[in-house]
């Protein structure tokens, strides 16, 4: 099974350059000319998702040790949960989570500089799997929800050559399919750890699902309302009669210049058009901060 599709329309409702608001049908002038129209997205998703990984790891996670007679395990255990820095990596995890429906950590052994022998392992590292780094994450489970197999789909790329993998890993095996020249290569090796060593996590819906609709909405709103406005707020200046003269923008004591008898000039502006602008500018300022 695979998220992927689920992922990929979460992923469109959390970047702002793909809000739906872009969609918006073009309108025409008779002319045939495009007559502008505001496009205006809100980030509502990434303040909602902001919040809930604040409630949710504000403060790290700490380990707490509940067996007598292990404090040497467990110091080990909680130095190397200092060294792999999970308390940002879980705040990161959980913004991808929240945000995609989908995510997965991988514990991989690792050798660091004060490894002692040749190709010999002394700690482990923790890296973070995604849609949006690259992975499309698939996963299989039995009838009782126990995890089977995580396999993820991904490309590298060496100079111009791109390379398409796929690795599943299984209790006892870790397979490595490699795709070169349009034909897949598949390498099998013992699972040392005798452990699916990924965790997987998933959830229902992003955090914002139940109020996308209003989000929607409110940006078909306040794109119609700024539209409303650069037709509207700004005076229109009415002339009626012949025109012999009319200032310049950075003219001071501008002076328009009619002739006959009938000739008049007046500002043609909506009651309202103060406060419209004001209004907007509000709204505007605290969809900011």
């Amino acid at each position: 099974s695979t998220r992927k599709d689920k992922v990929e329309a979460a992923l469109k409702e959390w970047n702002v350059a793909q809000h739906k608001i872009h969609e918006r049908p073009k309108k025409y002038l008779d002319s045939g000319e495009e007559i502008p129209q505001a496009k205006l997205p809100l980030p509502y998703q990434i303040k909602i998702v902001q919040s809930a990984v604040a409630f949710l790891f504000g403060k790290p996670v700490k380990l707490v040790q509940l067996s007598k007679g292990t404090d040497k395990a467990f110091k080990i255990i909680d130095d190397l949960w200092t060294e792999m820095r999970m308390a940002s990596k879980n705040r990161k995890n959980a913004r991808t989570l929240f945000s995609q429906t989908a995510s997965a950590k991988l514990f991989v052994e690792y050798k660091d500089k004060d490894a002692d022998g040749e190709g010999a392992f002394n700690t482990v590292k923790c890296i973070l799997f995604s849609q949006d780094n690259g992975n499309d994450l698939y996963y299989k489970k039995d009838q009782y929800g126990v995890m089977q197999s995580i396999a993820r789909g991904y490309n590298s790329k060496i100079g111009d050559q791109a390379t398409e993998h796929f690795d599943a890993e299984f209790n006892d095996v870790i397979i490595s399919c490699r795709k070169t020249d349009g034909f897949w290569s598949v390498k099998s090796e013992n699972n040392l750890a005798k452990k699916i060593r990924y965790s997987y996590y998933e959830q229902e819906d992003t955090e914002w699902a139940i109020v996308q609709a209003l989000i929607e909405r409110q940006e078909m709103l306040i794109s119609k309302r700024a539209d409303n406005n650069d037709y509207t707020a700004d005076s229109i200046l009415v002339l009626t009669g012949e025109v012999e003269s009319l200032p310049g923008k950075d003219e001071t004591g501008k002076v328009v210049r009619l002739t006959g008898e009938n000739a008049s000039a007046q500002y043609l502006s909506p009651s309202m058009a103060i406060d419209m602008v004001k209004d907007e500018r509000t709204t505007l300022d605290n969809y900011i901060l």
